[in-house]
This record gives structure tokens, C-alpha cells and sequence, in this order.
């Protein structure tokens, strides 16, 4: 569960804030990994064959088997949801920081305002490490936001949960928005 701290990073400007909007500074959505999204969706349907191969067969009535046929359905929607996870981290210098984690559709989302941030902080996080993939609790006050392991940005917030540690393939240019935030 612990963040490792990496060495310091270059903290250029943000590059990419002209072209994705006049106030946003960073902008960044991460998909997990192909491989993780086809051994997903294989292992649904292989569950879903598996529900109906065994238990519509054996249905008493009619109801039944349309039962467990929804049932099928459903658990292969949840798998594609899963297949489509992302997440979304955005700073900008009038809203501050809006986090927000996908299942295909929306799930969960936490805007961070700029002063509500007490420090940020660069280092690595594992899938093992965060207890695997998605938004994870990962002990009293900390958060992870992960759908693949490597670079992590810890933003550190006084009330509430106390840190959010956001995955990000481009760490440098997400600490520099974010202390450019503090600044403004």
C-alpha cells in the first residue's frame, strides 16, 4: 500500500493546454490495458456460456430460463463495463481538480476545489500495491485511482479523505498544472 517516492521529476509547463480548451491546463484519460480488457471480456463469457449451458437446460418453466438468460445477460454487461474502465483526471484553474473514475458510463466522480489542496507529491503505485484496478480504498483517508500501476500523483487534501493517489502516464505535466493551481 505505500506510495514509493520516485526521483525528482521535471516539472515543465503543461504542453498540451492550448489545444484541450482555453482554461484547462491538463487533461488526461487512462484505459486499462488491452490485454486486461480482452482477458475481461473472455472470462465473461466464458461465466455467461457457463449460466447458460448449465442452467437454462435445466430450467422447470419457461420464467425460469428467461431468468437465468437475464441473469447472463446482466453479469456480460457488468464484464463489458469493467472491459471499459477508465479514468479522468482534469485541472483547471477555475474549477481545480475534477478526478472521476468510468465503467463505460460514469460511476463515480470528485471535483477537489484549489483550495482545498494542501500538497501534492510524485511516486509509484502497483496493482498489487492499491488491492488491484479501479477507484480503491486503500486505508483510513487514502484513495487510489488506478487503472493500470506505474506513476501515481498524490494530491493531499485536509478535510475529508486525506489523499487521492491518481494514476497518470504523464506525471510531470499533471504536477506542474497542479502547482501551478496552488500558485494562482
Amino acid at each position: 500500500m505505500p506510495v514509493s517516492p520516485e526521483s525528482p521529476r521535471n516539472d515543465a509547463p503543461p504542453s498540451a493546454s492550448a489545444s484541450e480548451g482555453a482554461s484547462t491546463t491538463f487533461r488526461e484519460t487512462r484505459h486499462a490495458s488491452r490485454e486486461l480488457q480482452v482477458g475481461v471480456v473472455l472470462l465473461g463469457l466464458v461465466i455467461t456460456s457457463f449460466i447458460v449451458a448449465t442452467a437454462v437446460p435445466d430450467s422447470r418453466s419457461t420464467a425460469e430460463a428467461v431468468g437465468f438468460v437475464l441473469v447472463a445477460l446482466g453479469s456480460m454487461a457488468l464484464v463489458l463495463g469493467a472491459a471499459r474502465m477508465s479514468s479522468v483526471v482534469e485541472v483547471d484553474p477555475v474549477r481545480g481538480v475534477s478526478l472521476g473514475f468510468r465503467l463505460g458510463i460514469p460511476v463515480w466522480r470528485r471535483a477537489i476545489s484549489r483550495d482545498e489542496i494542501s500538497e501534492v507529491a510524485d511516486g509509484t503505485l502497483s496493482m498489487a500495491g492499491a488491492g488491484g484496478l479501479g477507484l480503491r480504498w486503500i486505508g483510513p483517508g487514502r484513495w487510489a485511482l488506478l487503472v493500470r500501476g506505474g506513476s501515481v500523483v498524490v494530491i493531499k487534501v485536509p478535510d475529508g479523505p486525506k489523499e487521492y493517489l491518481v494514476g497518470t502516464d504523464r506525471p510531470a505535466e499533471l504536477m506542474a498544472a497542479l502547482r501551478e493551481l496552488g500558485q494562482g
